[in-house]
C-alpha cells in the first residue's frame, strides 16, 4: 500500500502505474510489479483491518471492499454486520457521517426498546470438542441441551444460540428474593428456537458490548466523542424492563391461575364463557374486532407464505417440504416466527368462531 499525497483518482492511478513501471527495473527478470488498483476514500484501522472503495477505473468504483472487518467475520451476529455494513455505506459511498450516526442511534434505540428482532441477534460458532480450557458460551448450551432433552449437538456441528436476560429459574428465584438476576454471559446463552417459544427476552447489555467496539472502531478517526453521542445519548433514555417476558406473563410460578379474558372488551369472561362475551353482543362491537383479527389473520398467512416460498426456492424444489434447518439462516427464525404469529392469529379467529360468529357462518 502506498499513499502518493494527492486526492485526485487519476492523478493516484497514473503516479502508480509509474511507479510500478519503475520498481521492475529494479527486479530481476522476469519479476515484474503491476498496478492493481487504488482505495479511495479509505479507512486503515490497524493491520489487516481496512475498508474502502476499490478502483482499478477512474469513472466507476468496483467495490466496497472491506478485510478483517464485522461484516466478513462469523463470530457475530447479523444485527452487527448488518449494521457495520450500512455506517460504511453511508460514510465511504453517500459520504454521510451524520446519516450513519442517526441510523446507529435508531438501531440503538430498538436495541434498548426490544424492538429488535431476535433473528438478527443469532450467533453461531462451530463445535470442536466436548470440554474447552475456558467456558465457551457454545459449549455451555451443548451441555444444557443434553440435560434438557438428552442429546446434544455433534462434533464439527455449528451451534446457533443468543444471549438471554436471565435463565428462568435464576429470573424466578431472584424475583422471589427481590434481588439482581446475577449470572455470565455463557450460562446465558439459549437455543434461539427455544427462546422464541417461550418468549425468553435477550441481553440488552452484552449486544450493546457487541456493538460497541465495532461502532467505536469505524467511527473514532471520524468522530473523537462516538462513543457518548452513540450510547449516552437521548434515544438511549427509554429502555424496556429487563425482566424475562416469561416469567411476567406466567405468573403459575407465583400461584396465579390463568384466566380468559373477551378479545373485544378484554373483561374477564365466566367460566365456560366465550368471545365475543354478552356486552360485546348486544352493542355490536365485535364485528370490527373480528374483521381486524381476520385480517391480521390473512397478512400472517401471506408473510408465513412468502417466507415458505423462499425457502422452497433456496433448497431448489417448489414442491416438496421445506426441510431446511440451517439454525446460522436469519430467514429459519423469521420463518419460524411467522408460523408462531399464524397460530396464534388462527386461534384468535378460532375463538370467534366458538362464539356469536358461527351464527353469521363467518
Amino acid at each position: 500500500m502506498v499513499r502518493f499525497g494527492t486526492d485526485k483518482l487519476d492523478e493516484a492511478m497514473a503516479w502508480g502505474k509509474e511507479a510500478a513501471q519503475f520498481v521492475t527495473t529494479k527486479f530481476i527478470k522476469p519479476i515484474k510489479l503491476e498496478f492493481e488498483k487504488c482505495y479511495y476514500p479509505y479507512l486503515l484501522f490497524e493491520k489487516k483491518r481496512y475498508a474502502g472503495l476499490l478502483w482499478t477505473k477512474t469513472d466507476k468504483y468496483d467495490k466496497l471492499d472491506s478485510k478483517g472487518l464485522e461484516t466478513v467475520r462469523r463470530d457475530t451476529c447479523l444485527m452487527v454486520k448488518q449494521l457495520v455494513g450500512s455506517c460504511l455505506n453511508r460514510i465511504l459511498i453517500d459520504r454521510d457521517v451524520d446519516g450513519a450516526i442517526e441510523h446507529c442511534k435508531v438501531i440503538i434505540g430498538n436495541l434498548l426498546m426490544r424492538k429488535t428482532d431476535m433473528s438478527v441477534l443469532v450467533i453461531t460458532k462451530s463445535f470442536a470438542k466436548e470440554e474447552y480450557k475456558n467456558a465457551q458460551a457454545h459449549a455451555e448450551l451443548h451441555k444444557k441441551k443434553e440435560k434438557r432433552d438428552g442429546k446434544g449437538y455433534d462434533i464439527g456441528e455449528r451451534i446457533a444460540y443468543v444471549i438471554l436476560a436471565g435463565t428462568p429459574d435464576a429470573a424466578i428465584k431472584a424475583v422471589k428474593k427481590k434481588g439482581p438476576i446475577t449470572s455470565n454471559s455463557t450460562s446465558r446463552a439459549e437455543d434461539p428456537l427455544y427462546a422464541m417459544e417461550h418468549n425468553l427476552p435477550y441481553d440488552v447489555n452484552f449486544y450493546l458490548e457487541m456493538l460497541r467496539r465495532p461502532l467505536e472502531r469505524i467511527f473514532a478517526p471520524i468522530q473523537s466523542n462516538i462513543v457518548s453521542i452513540l450510547f449516552h445519548g437521548d434515544h438511549t433514555k427509554n429502555k424496556k424492563d429487563s425482566v424475562p417476558g416469561a416469567i411476567k406473563g406466567n405468573l403459575l410460578h407465583f400461584g396465579m391461575k390463568k384466566m380468559e379474558v373477551c378479545l373485544c372488551c378484554k373483561e374477564q369472561l365466566p367460566p365456560g364463557g366465550t368471545t365475543p362475551c354478552t356486552k360485546c353482543q348486544m352493542d355490536g362491537s365485535w364485528v370490527m374486532k373480528y374483521m381486524q383479527y381476520l385480517n391480521e389473520m390473512k397478512t400472517a398467512e401471506m408473510e408465513f407464505g412468502r417466507l415458505w416460498t423462499q425457502c422452497q426456492a433456496c433448497q431448489g424444489s417448489f414442491h416438496q417440504e421445506v426441510i431446511c434447518k440451517a439454525r446460522d439462516c436469519d430467514i429459519f427464525y423469521v420463518r419460524t416466527r411467522a408460523k408462531m404469529d399464524l397460530e396464534e392469529s388462527r386461534g384468535n379467529v378460532e375463538k370467534f368462531k366458538r362464539g356469536q360468529a358461527d351464527d353469521y357462518g363467518w
